[in-house]
C-alpha cells in the first residue's frame, strides 16, 4: 500500500492540508480568522 508517485498536486495538497500554504482569497470568511 501506500504512494507510487508524489507530484507536485500532491504535496501542493499535502502542504495546504497541514498549514504550510493558506491560499484563501482576501475576500474568504476564514482568511479573518486564520490571520488573527
Amino acid at each position: 500500500a501506500g504512494f507510487n508517485f508524489v507530484g507536485s498536486t500532491t504535496m501542493y495538497a499535502f502542504m495546504q492540508a497541514v498549514g504550510m500554504v493558506e491560499d484563501h482569497t482576501a475576500d474568504c470568511f476564514r482568511k479573518a480568522q486564520l490571520n488573527q
